[in-house]
């Protein structure tokens, strides 16, 4: 098995239960997952959208894959990486 490390970026703390999910799904994939999750309550506040918290993510915590998980059902269908 290889190793797959992730990190994981949610809109809020409650984001953070996808985890075993992921790992799940990389074991069915034969990876052994190495997993982290960006608190977005450890961010400087007023700290902007989704890309700067992208930018911190990458910085902060290499990984070869990133998951992104938005709460956007009040916002239009489409892009959302300026919100």
């Amino acid at each position: 098995m290889s190793t797959v490390t992730y990190t994981l970026v949610t809109d809020g703390p409650a984001g953070r239960v996808l985890m075993p999910i992921v790992d799940w799904a990389l074991r069915q994939h034969g990876a052994t997952p190495v997993g982290r999750w960006l608190d977005p309550r450890q961010l400087p506040p007023h700290s902007g959208g989704l890309v700067e918290r992208l930018i911190c993510a990458a910085t902060s915590l290499p990984c070869r894959v990133l998951f992104v998980h938005r709460d956007a059902e009040r916002n239009p269908r489409g892009p959302h990486l300026d919100r």
